[in-house]
This record gives structure tokens, C-alpha cells and sequence, in this order.
């Protein structure tokens, strides 16, 4: 007499399947991302973003006094998942 598995555990593992898969696409996809960024910022060589080279400014720091100004800085946003810079 065969013992077959009860429907509980034929779906948890089901469900333990599909949450692994989704972990994956998400890590697959968040690297992706960080490659993009990285080779927007460090201006690797891309067909699409020839003309955006040759804009950008060059980064300059003024102090005057306790207060910080930094102009040019130019941060492409090319990740899947949003960027945000802030500097306090």
C-alpha cells in the first residue's frame, strides 16, 4: 500500500519553488542594474550614450566657509530599480 503525499505538502514545496525562482529574477535583474550604472558612470563605451559623453561637465567643490558647493556632478540613471543621490 502506497502512501501518497498529502496536498499540503505538494503545494508548499510548489510554493518554495516559486518563491526561489522570484529571489533569483530579483538578484539577476538587481545585478544587471548595478552593471548598468557602473558602466554609465564610468563611461564605457556604448553606442546609445555617445552623444551624453561628450555633455558631461567637469565636477567642481567651492567652500565658503562651512558651506560645501559641488557643480557638474552628473550622475546618468540607467539602473532597472531607482537611484536616489542625496548629499547631506
Amino acid at each position: 500500500m502506497s502512501r501518497e503525499t498529502p496536498l499540503v505538502s505538494k503545494t508548499l514545496s510548489l510554493v518554495s519553488f516559486a518563491i526561489i525562482i522570484v529571489i533569483v529574477a530579483l538578484v539577476l535583474s538587481g545585478a544587471y542594474s548595478g552593471y548598468e550604472e557602473y558602466s554609465a558612470l564610468t563611461g564605457a563605451v556604448n553606442p546609445a550614450s555617445s552623444s551624453t559623453q561628450s555633455s558631461q561637465s567637469q565636477l567642481s567643490a567651492n567652500i565658503n566657509g562651512s558651506k560645501l558647493t559641488i557643480s557638474g556632478l552628473n550622475v546618468p540613471n540607467r539602473m532597472t530599480y531607482p537611484l536616489g543621490l542625496a548629499l547631506i
